[in-house]
């Protein structure tokens, strides 16, 4: 009879190892599981933008006179959501001697694509959005620069002595991401 109770016991040892073992193997089979795999590429963003002129960079003045002159920038296709930027820097050369300005002897208007930065002078902005398309925008509305017709022949003659009065363009631009203000 203790045979018997003792294989009854040991039958029960072993029926409960049995359970405990499917159970934790079970559990263990499930907890396992193994999903695919999600891969994260990060390519690079850019902003690239240019800046050119197809009519030149040296004019004849002649008072009254309008002259084709055609910067614009252009925002490159692929390039993030960006504020660009062009200064417009004028010098009068030989010209500072009549105590005057730039706009006494030229004048122009900038495009109405861009906005005048808040506290500049010669500082312009443009918000441009990502395209996969370049995104021209000229700087001067109509394209042209006109000599006043106040210039006269005294003015033009200080011109054989000294520099010559120039208009300078530069563009900038920076991503918009980051930055909550132009």
């Amino acid at each position: 009879m203790k045979k018997n109770v003792n294989i009854k016991v040991v039958a029960l040892l072993m029926a409960a190892v049995l359970l405990v073992g499917l159970a934790i193997g079970g559990t263990f089979a499930w907890l396992s599981v193994k999903t695919e795999k999600v891969v994260n590429t990060f390519t690079k963003g850019d902003v690239d933008i240019t800046l050119n002129e197809t009519t030149g960079t040296e004019y004849k003045m002649i008072p009254g006179a309008d002259i084709a002159k055609d910067p614009f920038i252009t925002v490159k296709a692929g390039s993030e959501n960006c504020y660009v930027f062009v200064k417009i820097e004028e010098n009068l050369g030989a010209w500072t001697a009549f105590g005057t300005n730039f706009k006494s002897f030229l004048s122009y208007a900038v495009d109405s694509a861009w906005t005048l930065v808040p506290g500049q002078t010669n500082v312009y902005y443009t918000i441009c959005s990502a395209s996969n398309t370049d995104t021209v925008y000229p700087v001067l509305d109509g394209d042209h620069v006109t000599v006043t017709s106040a210039v006269t022949q005294a003015m033009m003659d200080a011109l054989d002595t000294g520099a010559a009065p120039t208009l300078s363009f530069t563009g900038y631009a920076i991503q918009q991401t980051g930055f909550a203000n132009a």
